[in-house]
């Protein structure tokens, strides 16, 4: 029981912890929402990220959103319900929608196998990724933006993450999507113990997840060049100089 609740108690920040990054990772920032739309600035390009996923930025963000909190709420009432007070009527009639009769709340979060590292590490690149692209809202201020475009006084930023990598704020998001297919794929997390992935819509979801995250990798990974090209063309040998020097796009040595 006391390696129960030292599990528990040390589970449940660090879950709450990645929903709710991860859900400030996806949400605009105000001091971007505040600017008014400028019929001057277009677009410089749709790239494949604004004519698929990002059609409708509100719509994707909020299913972004909900693959986050499907993963966390389950994860959390299992830890207190599941872990805590397995055998009360209460958590049995609490976890019922979310466990089959052959799922095992009691697992979750449980490290007793030598993968369980696994879990963790999952949600540990949800919060890197979420720090990562918080500090990118935080450092382009207004000039960030969820579509493909260059203000009239655009600045090109050459400081802070932007001396690692050209694209950080794409580096953190792919740190995110990734982390929560690691997490729920991993022993452990709640789509594991359920019983959810013996079904044919749990395996359906998990497909349909897991095309989303691709979609959205394909896109970014198209979208750092086309900025590339963009940024460029805006700031000439500017560009030029710093892309000589941050070499890297997404991963410092690889890409």
């Amino acid at each position: 029981m006391t390696t129960d609740i030292i599990e528990v108690v040390l589970a449940i920040p660090f879950v709450l912890l990645a929903g709710v990054l991860a859900t400030l990772a996806v949400t605009p920032p105000k001091v971007a929402l505040q600017q008014p739309a400028d019929p001057q600035e277009p677009p410089e390009r749709q790239t494949l990220l604004e004519k698929t996923t990002y059609r409708n930025v509100a719509i994707t963000n909020f299913i972004e959103k909900s693959f986050t909190w499907i993963a966390v709420l389950p994860d959390l009432l299992a830890l207190v319900f599941g872990r805590l007070f397995p055998h009360s009527k209460i958590s049995r009639a609490v976890l019922y929608p979310f466990f089959r009769s052959s799922g095992h709340p009691e697992l979750v979060w449980h490290f007793t196998r030598a993968t369980s590292w696994i879990l963790p590490l999952g949600v540990l690149l949800i919060i890197v990724g979420s720090a990562i692209r918080l500090a990118c809202f935080r450092t382009l201020g207004r000039m960030f933006t969820f579509t493909h475009t260059i203000k009239k006084d655009h600045q090109l930023m050459t400081t802070g993450l932007y001396s690692v990598v050209r694209h950080p704020s794409y580096s953190g998001m792919l740190m995110i999507f990734w982390g929560k297919v690691v997490w729920q794929a991993a022993p452990g997390s709640w789509m594991r113990e359920s019983g959810v992935l013996h079904t044919a819509s749990g395996v359906m979801v998990g497909c349909l997840a897991i095309l989303f995250f691709s979609v959205f990798t394909i896109a970014f990974l198209l979208r750092t060049v086309e900025e590339d090209r963009a940024l460029e063309k805006q700031f000439g040998d500017e560009w030029r100089t710093w892309a000589g020097s941050v070499r890297y796009r997404l991963v410092p040595g690889i890409f």
